[in-house]
């Protein structure tokens, strides 16, 4: 009899404990609320023995690593650089470190959540992907700027990195592209009014030399001595392997004028628009897909025309509000600073 009252006994109390749990699981608290949006920034110090030109911070379940954010500046060695990320419930990035030698130092997955702030000492550091360097050279001869130009193995997939890294080609001006891979590549450039176009399956070992010609079509071209200094041309009697290009006159209204724009404001400026000071079109975005960091400058390319006097709207980063500037005076300085 005792047995069987304690037997009982062990059943009632296993009862309890399953009601118990039962009870609890359908008690449970509910899901932790999603992560709020936070203004993040984070430093990155340049610890090694060279500088470095470029720098890219992506969400680390990003497919590419996004826009280069020095924006032409140059972290020297054992400077800091505070890189904004901007409103956002991200946690985990992958950082790229670009140096001045062409070779590159990543890491991934870094928790911008538990801290600010990371170096890089070039300890890790590797170089370009191996291949064949050919050295491209790119002439705009088209009649428009030039804002983003994408160079890439043919048949790949991604188009990769802009390689306009600190401001775009102005009619006229020639850009370097130091490549490494195959001789057959795809190019893609972009206009400063948006417009693009592409080209398949050129030979740059054949032709490392392309001019981008009214019409938007490529040309073999030689290259050309860089601005300010003037093209000079051979005399008539010497052997030339592919024709001088020539760069085709301007409309005498307008005028192509290079703007230096600093910002003082405190926040990074994402689009900037220049116009003549009444006129209600504010014309295209002269960044492109660039941004303006704070503290520091760039030269935009705008085509002038006639006028003088501009007005200016800038669109800010991050919940700051936008600004128009008026009474510009580009024709006697061409610069306009954004002040806090």
């Amino acid at each position: 009899m005792v047995v069987k009252r304690m037997i009982a006994g062990l059943i009632v109390v296993c009862a309890i404990a399953v009601a118990s749990q039962a009870l609890a699981q359908s008690r449970r608290a509910p899901a932790p609320a999603q992560r709020p949006l936070v203004e993040r920034e984070l430093s990155v110090a340049n610890r090694a023995r060279k500088p470095a030109v470029e720098l890219y911070v992506s969400p680390n379940d990003a497919p590419d690593w996004g826009e280069e954010r020095l924006a032409g500046a140059v972290v020297a060695p054992g400077r800091v650089f505070r890189a904004k990320l901007g409103r956002t419930r991200m946690c985990l990035f992958d950082v790229q470190f670009l140096y001045a030698d062409g070779s590159r130092e990543e890491l991934h997955d870094l928790d911008v959540c538990r801290t600010s702030q990371v170096a890089f000492d070039g300890s890790t550091a590797t170089d370009v992907p191996v291949g064949t360097p050919h050295p491209v050279a790119l002439v705009n001869n088209a009649t428009r700027p030039i804002q983003q130009v994408f160079l890439s193995e043919a048949e790949t997939a991604q188009w990769g990195d802009d390689r306009v890294t600190t401001r775009g080609v102005s009619v006229g001006d020639r850009l370097d592209i130091p490549y490494r891979g195959g001789c057959a590549v795809d190019l893609r450039v972009v206009f400063d009014n948006r417009a693009a176009e592409e080209r398949r399956g050129l030979d740059i070992c054949t032709t490392p030399a392309l001019s981008i010609e009214p019409g938007w079509t490529t040309a073999d071209a030689p290259p050309v001595p860089r601005p300010p200094s003037p093209p000079v041309s051979p005399p008539m009697s010497a052997p030339m392997s592919a024709p001088v290009p020539v760069v085709a006159a301007k409309p005498a209204d307008i005028v192509q004028t290079e703007v230096r724009v600093t910002n003082d404001s405190g926040a990074d400026v994402t689009q900037i628009y220049l116009y003549p000071e009444g006129e209600a079109d504010q014309g295209t975005d002269l960044l492109g897909t660039g941004v303006l960091r704070d503290g520091l400058s760039k030269s935009v390319s705008l085509a002038r025309g006639a006028s003088c006097r501009f007005s200016a709207h800038l669109v800010f980063a991050g919940h700051v509000a936008d600004r128009d500037l008026h009474g510009l005076e580009l024709c006697a300085n061409a610069a306009v600073t954004v002040g806090r």
